[in-house]
C-alpha cells in the first residue's frame, strides 16, 4: 500500500527473491523505478495511480516491461466488452445498452445508455473458426466492441444489459453483465478561499497543523 510520508509516496514490498534481485515499480504503467531495494519514494502524484511491482533479470533494470502488465480499469467506471457480427442478424445496425441508476437497483430499459453502431469486420467468410468450419470467427464481419460508462456516483456492483438493434429497430433478447466499480473518492470540498487544504504552524511546539472540509 503507498504510504503518505511528507510530499511523497512510499511503496514497500516484501520479496522471497535473493539479495540483489533488480525490482521495477510501474507508476500507472509507466516505469517509475528500479534497483535491488525493498522499498522506492516517489513525489505526491497529482491523479489517482497505481503501482505495480515486479522482478526482472540482472542488466533489464531500465527496459520496459509495460506491455506485460495487466490492463488497469479505468478509475470509477465500468468497460463493457463483447462480440458481434452478422450472423446475429443479417441486417445487424447497432447494439443498445441499458444500466441502472443504482447498484442493484434494477435495469432500466426506458433509454438507452449509449447506442454503439455495428461495423463490418475484417474476416471475409462464414465459420467457426479456423480450419474446417471455415476462416471468419464466429460469423460473418466478427468484430469486437467496447464500451465505458461515465464514472459512476457510488461504488458497488452495476448491472448493465446489451442488446442487438435491426434495421427495423428490433431488438434481440438481452445479454446481462454486472461490473463491480470502485469509484475513487472525491477531493475535500473548497473552503470560501478556494482551498482545498490549509494549515496552521505553531512555533512553540513546532507542530503543522492541517485543516480541510468534508468530500464534496
Amino acid at each position: 500500500m503507498p504510504v503518505p510520508s511528507l510530499a511523497v509516496v512510499r511503496v514497500n514490498w516484501t520479496s522471497t527473491a535473493t539479495d540483489g534481485t533488480t525490482f521495477q515499480v510501474y507508476a500507472n504503467k509507466q516505469l517509475a523505478w528500479y534497483g535491488t531495494d525493498l522499498q522506492a519514494e516517489f513525489p505526491w502524484p497529482a491523479a489517482a495511480t497505481t503501482y505495480a511491482v515486479g522482478t526482472v533479470a540482472s542488466g533489464e533494470g531500465s527496459t520496459d516491461f509495460s506491455f506485460s502488465l495487466p490492463a488497469q480499469p479505468p478509475q470509477g467506471k465500468a468497460r463493457l466488452n463483447w462480440y458481434g457480427g452478422r450472423y446475429l442478424a443479417t441486417d445487424l445496425q447497432a447494439f443498445r445498452i441499458y444500466g441502472e441508476s443504482t447498484p442493484g437497483g434494477g435495469i432500466s430499459y426506458g433509454a438507452p445508455l449509449a447506442t454503439v453502431p455495428a461495423q463490418v469486420g475484417p474476416l471475409p467468410l462464414d465459420g467457426l473458426g479456423n480450419g474446417g468450419f471455415g476462416a471468419g470467427g464466429f460469423g460473418l464481419a466478427q468484430m469486437a466492441y467496447t464500451w465505458t460508462s461515465a464514472v459512476v456516483p457510488i461504488s458497488g456492483t452495476w448491472n448493465y444489459a446489451i442488446t442487438a438493434v435491426n434495421a427495423a429497430g428490433n431488438e434481440s433478447s438481452v445479454a446481462l453483465i454486472a461490473v463491480a466499480v470502485i469509484r475513487p473518492p472525491t477531493p475535500p470540498k473548497p473552503n470560501s478561499n478556494g482551498k482545498r487544504l490549509t494549515y496552521t504552524y505553531n512555533a512553540s511546539t513546532r507542530k503543522v497543523t492541517l485543516n480541510w472540509n468534508a468530500n464534496a
